[in-house]
């Protein structure tokens, strides 16, 4: 049986962690029908919903029985319960280690923890302000000497000014004691662009300015302002594999031959409902290092990932 929705605007939230809105077209036992932007028509299977807002709310079958006004008294059993609120917060932790033991012996240790809270308008549950935190960091020896040894982290804010328009906000700090710096920390706004949103791959755009402040173990002090221009993308390409990828490039706004550049690819297979197997390449580049530091470090990683 189809039961026709009213054109009802709803935000569904998937097992898989996708998030689909649209407006409400009908819905059977097994099957939502929506229509949004990118579709006219398309079909979710019920099962794979863990959420929706609004909620459904279910008719009565039968209208309840008359009650005698002497009857009408309010009681604590008969107040109905709050409906739950939709899942807000979402935790991502990946840890990884390697170890060689032979000619030379080599010993690294990294880790990621990522805290994301995501809330859809009142008015419009199609806009989003969201609010990203994320801590990283990175030890190792090689034949007993310190080959890396790094912790960063990062605070990202980003508020929907419409459906495609966003501004954000970014802030990192950390140190890097292999690539000589003490103490790092940056902070800027800008303006990004959902370039794309569909239910199996998601691109924004960015561009911006960042204020960076370096202190060098040499006791170099250096203040500079960079331009960003950044991409990030995230691919379902099926219901257990995930690839993510993002680029930044931020050149000195003064001269355009000082230049940063970050690019980081990840590819997850999802082992359980909240676990899942992850390979990360990560390129970082510095036009301008530090004495005796090399301009490019890559990077290759493999984690275990719990996700909350």
């Amino acid at each position: 049986m189809s039961v026709r929705a009213g054109a009802q605007s709803v935000v569904l939230h998937l097992q898989n962690g996708d998030r689909i809105a649209g407006v409400l077209l009908s819905q059977t036992t097994n099957t939502l029908v929506l229509s949004n932007v990118w579709a006219g028509e398309l079909k979710i299977p019920l099962a794979a919903v863990v959420s929706r807002e609004p909620p459904e709310v279910a008719p009565p079958a039968t209208p309840p029985p008359a009650v005698p006004a002497t009857a009408l008294v309010t009681s604590p059993a008969a107040t109905p319960q709050a409906t739950k609120g939709s899942k807000r917060w979402k935790a991502d932790v990946n840890v990884g280690t390697s170890f060689i033991y032979g000619t030379t012996v080599q010993q690294n240790y990294y880790g990621t923890a990522t805290l994301t809270y995501e809330q859809p308008y009142r008015t419009n549950p199609k806009k989003f302000f969201r609010d990203i935190l994320s801590y990283t960091v990175n030890y190792g020896e090689a034949n007993q000497v310190v080959s890396a040894n790094q912790m960063w982290g990062s605070m990202k804010t980003d508020l929907d000014l419409t459906e495609q328009i966003f501004a954000y906000n970014l802030g990192t700090a950390g140190f890097d004691q292999v690539r000589k710096i003490d103490l790092q920390w940056e902070v800027g706004p800008g303006f990004g662009y959902h370039l794309l949103k569909s239910r199996r791959l998601v691109i924004d755009t960015e561009v911006g300015s960042q204020y960076l402040v370096q202190n060098l173990t040499s006791g170099v002090t250096s203040q500079n302002v960079y331009l960003r221009f950044a991409e990030n993308a995230t691919w379902q390409i099926a219901d257990r594999v995930t690839f993510k990828e993002s680029l930044a490039y931020l050149p000195q706004s003064l001269e355009f031959g000082n230049y940063r550049l970050r690019l980081e690819a990840t590819l997850s297979f999802a082992l359980l409902n909240n676990l899942s197997l992850n390979f990360t390449v990560m390129n970082l580049f510095n036009s301008q290092p530090a004495a005796g530091v090399e301009p490019n470090q890559l990077q290759i990683r493999s984690t275990v990932g719990v996700h909350f």
